[in-house]
């Protein structure tokens, strides 16, 4: 809660140091990665998302309010978090639309961590999801949103995959993005190679194609699973998928060349956690 020894502080020009990390974000869609004390920062806007960030164990370097609207917000506000009041039309300034609600917040990012710290993890997720080249902002935070809503909180990612702790990618998600632990591939194929054969996952491709098993036909061994998805346009590439341990697909009508890659994503996480269970 907000008190007495944490007032809000007014501030009236964005040129106050303070606002540092929520300046020009209009220009830069992954919000400005460095916080006050030089830590990796992102943020978040929306009361329901800055809701769900205080609720998570993520830590948080300041909150920005809409001066007028923060009495009805100050609840749940830990004391040690600075709470800084500005006027609507320079919060617009800042971000270009109304999607704060009144409320952002800036929070400190985790670390990704590596493929080898998920194979050795105590738990193995029974499935986990892969997101290989997957770049616009949407499908990720779709994807995200999806997998929470299934119970896949396990979730790897390749260099290529659009920032996780983007602004929009937080906002689609519904700021689900806190609930998932994050794992990073360093080199796609050597260590999905190491997962199938080392420790021993069943690698699942996305694929297009006549060698596909149609996804109601799958039969889901006790296993864990990777589900691998990839880039909007593209696909997964041929060698990635000559990796996997099986390839599935989506039955649809004639004349229908493939769905968004989110609603696919969706549908096989759905198959793949209804049949585990």
């Amino acid at each position: 809660m907000s008190s007495a020894s944490n007032p809000i502080q007014i501030l009236d020009s964005l040129n106050d140091p303070r606002l540092a990390p929520y300046c020009n974000l209009r220009n830069q869609p992954r919000g400005n990665l460095t916080g006050m004390d030089g830590q990796s920062t992102f943020i978040a806007e929306g009361r329901l998302v800055v809701d769900r960030l205080l609720e998570s164990d993520y830590e948080i370097e300041s909150l920005l309010l809409q001066a007028g609207s923060q009495q009805s917000l100050l609840d749940g506000i830990p004391n040690h978090i600075p709470v800084y009041s500005l006027p609507g039309d320079e919060i617009r300034s800042l971000v270009g639309f109304d999607f704060h609600r009144g409320v952002m917040a800036c929070g400190y990012r985790k670390r990704l961590s590596s493929i080898e710290e998920f194979s050795e993890r105590h738990v193995i997720p029974k499935v986990a999801v892969a997101m290989l080249g997957v770049t616009e902002l949407e499908n990720v935070g779709s994807i995200l949103r999806s997998a929470a809503a299934f119970g896949i909180h396990a979730v790897l990612v390749d260099q290529l995959t659009a920032d996780v702790y983007s602004r929009r990618v937080i906002r689609v998600s519904m700021a689900t993005v806190f609930q998932h632990s994050f794992f990073q591939f360093d080199d796609v194929e050597s260590q999905l190679r190491r997962l199938a054969n080392d420790a021993s996952f069943r690698i699942i491709a996305t694929a297009l194609g006549t060698d596909s098993i149609p996804i109601n036909d799958f039969v889901h061994r006790d296993q864990p699973t990777i589900l691998m998805v990839g880039n909007e346009a593209q696909g997964l590439s041929e060698r990635v998928k000559k990796i996997a341990t099986d390839r599935l697909t989506i039955p649809m009508m004639p004349g229908t060349d493939s769905l968004n890659v989110g609603v696919a994503t969706a549908i096989f996480m759905h198959e793949l956690t209804r049949q585990k269970s």
